[in-house]
């Protein structure tokens, strides 16, 4: 009988043990408060060049340029990304040919080169946006005129500038 009884009284105390751990309260330790900081910076990226960035006028007739019609125009898509409100940067503009600027200053005339060392007169333009993040991109927009009095008396072939874009920020 005395087996019994131990193991019951062992039973009860176990029973009483469990029941005061669960009902003791939660304790709460304050640690004090963690700061934290983030900085945007501010910042530029150039997409990658495609097709759409090569400005081509086309086939140009020197008849038509005796005649001053409208000039012959040629347009490109160069999408830029900077940081929301960002405006702080330069957009520089510089050709294989010579001519050189800043797109905000205005056109930058440049000089359209065949193999042969002639040269057509074009005017070169780019835009400098303001930054709207780097979510949605927007356009440095290049685009080149050439005045129709610019090519009458041109050497037939193929005339040919390239223009780099520097983003400096």
């Amino acid at each position: 009988m005395k087996k019994i009884l131990v193991v019951a009284v062992a039973g009860v105390i176990v029973i009483a043990m469990a029941m005061s751990v669960n009902a003791a309260p939660p304790v709460s330790i304050t640690a004090g408060a963690v700061g934290m900081t983030g900085n945007v910076i501010g910042k530029c990226k150039v997409d990658a060049l495609n097709s759409a960035s090569i400005l081509a006028f086309g086939d140009l007739d020197p008849e038509a340029g005796t005649a001053q019609n409208s000039p012959a125009s040629a347009t490109g898509t160069i999408k830029m990304f900077c940081t929301n409100g960002y405006s702080t940067y330069a957009i520089s503009a510089a050709s294989t040919n010579g001519a050189t600027g800043d797109c905000s200053a205005g056109p930058i005339t440049g000089k359209l080169l065949n193999g042969l060392g002639n040269l057509i007169d074009y005017s070169f333009t780019c835009l400098k946006p303001a930054g709207t993040g780097f979510s949605a991109a927007v356009d440095i927009a290049p685009a080149a005129t050439i005045n129709m009095a610019a090519f009458p008396d041109a050497a037939m072939g193929a005339y040919t500038d390239t223009v780099t874009l520097t983003v400096t920020y």
